[in-house]
């Protein structure tokens, strides 16, 4: 009995000792099965949420003619409250995501005759308002290509409503068919044509090279006339006017010396804290250092845009540069939209402008959906009772509260004193 079963004696531990190490083995491996699983999970997840955090980060870039569509409104920030005080210029290239530019080809030129056209209409709207103290004169100006001619003429139709905007004027365009229309319906305005290859035509999309190209074009432009001694406003025209603001800017100087005035962000969560237009420049030497060296810059760092470089070298004052700002109240921006009726009520802006939201298509619902879309949805001419209608609806909307009470109400966005 012994001989018998003794050959299979040794074979009883050995099987013991297999199979527990099988068990180890295969429960090692679901374990690292699962585990990868389960990190890949993760790097999914977190790759998802940093891809849509940088995308936030670039839509809230709206700077002129930002047309793509493929874009949603995001938005989001802090409030402001303080004063500018004499900081370290800091470069805001390392500090958010920017797209890559497309290589660096060349800027189309602008020609002598496109300046003399310029400067030729410029001055004479200034002489025109000869009867005006010198620091109350300036031209209404902005630089549009052929995507945002309906925008350009809903914006004309707005402010056909108010005396002393139209013939004080200039629109600068790459679209011939936009003078044309702008020459024929809105005569007061000046329209000068820049020729510019097609790839300007359509949209621009931001960070793209004519992107790019267009910015630096707008950015000597605006040397050039603070050189000729022009006093501007530089405006875009997606942007909703309730009021007459010439006074807003004739009155910029009365208090305090100024060579630059913007308007102040509803979001800043960027660290950024100053929107770019309208903006009111008076041709000091203040206003002319700061557009060389924003031209400057432009041309010689591809990562900056015209928005930091503004940003930053007012925050420096750069050279003595006096920037200052337009209440929130007075020039609101994107946020405006995002209010509610009886928020919107503390409020009676003469400017909104339709920025925080990209894409062309995207603004002109927006303005259609607010009832401040004025042009007729089949020949896209000036509806008077479209203009009437948004006119009387602002101003129901600023009468549901006393003045007193607006004015003692707290203020959903905390004004940014004086520069």
């Amino acid at each position: 009995h012994r001989m018998v079963s003794s050959p299979y004696r040794p074979l009883l531990p050995f099987k013991l000792f297999v199979i527990p190490s099988l068990k180890s083995f295969v429960i090692s491996l679901v374990s690292l099965y699962f585990a990868a699983h389960f990190l890949a999970y993760l790097y999914s997840v977190f790759a998802i949420l940093e891809e849509k955090r940088t995308l936030e980060k670039k839509e809230l870039y709206d700077g002129p003619l930002v047309l793509n569509d493929k874009y949603k409104n995001v938005l989001y920030g802090r409030k402001i409250n303080g004063v500018y005080t004499n900081v370290g210029v800091m470069n805001t290239a390392l500090l958010y995501d920017k797209p890559k530019k497309d290589g660096k080809d060349k800027v189309p030129s602008i020609p002598d005759k496109f300046y003399e056209s310029l400067f030729s209409s410029a001055h004479s709207i200034l002489s025109r308002q000869s009867g005006k103290k010198r620091d109350e004169r300036f031209v209404y100006f902005t630089f549009v290509n052929d995507a945002y001619s309906l925008m350009t003429m809903n914006w004309l139709c707005n402010v056909d409503a108010f005396e002393g905007i139209l013939n004080r004027s200039v629109i600068a365009t790459s679209s011939s068919t936009l003078c044309t229309a702008i020459k024929k319906e809105y005569s007061k305005v000046d329209c000068i044509k820049l020729s510019l290859p097609s790839s300007f035509s359509s949209s621009l999309d931001w960070g793209k090279k004519e992107y790019i190209q267009w910015l630096i074009m707008r950015a000597s432009i605006l040397r050039r006339m603070v050189r000729s001694s022009i006093p501007f406003v530089l405006f875009e025209t997606d942007a909703v006017w309730f009021r007459d603001p010439s006074s807003l800017f004739e009155q910029a100087s009365k208090i305090d010396d100024v060579d630059i005035k913007v308007p102040v962000k509803g979001y800043t969560g960027r660290g950024q804290s100053l929107s770019f237009d309208p903006m009111l420049v008076y041709p000091t030497n203040g206003s002319k250092i700061l557009l060389e060296e924003m031209n400057k810059r432009l041309t010689m760092n591809s990562s900056l845009y015209d928005q930091d470089i503004l940003d930053e070298l007012c925050r420096a004052q750069f050279n003595g540069v006096v920037c200052r700002t337009f209440e929130w109240k007075d020039i609101a921006d994107g946020k405006w939209f995002k209010l509610s009726e009886s928020e919107r009520s503390r409020y009676a802006p003469f400017i909104v402008n339709n920025n925080y939201y990209v894409g062309v298509k995207n603004k002109m619902t927006r303005q259609a959906m607010n009832h401040m879309w004025l042009l007729n949805p089949k020949s896209n001419s000036c509806s008077a009772v479209r203009r009437r209608k948004m006119f009387e609806e602002n101003e129901a909307l600023s009468s549901l509260k006393p003045k007193e009470e607006v004015l003692k109400s707290k203020s959903i966005i905390d004004s940014v004193a004086v520069l």
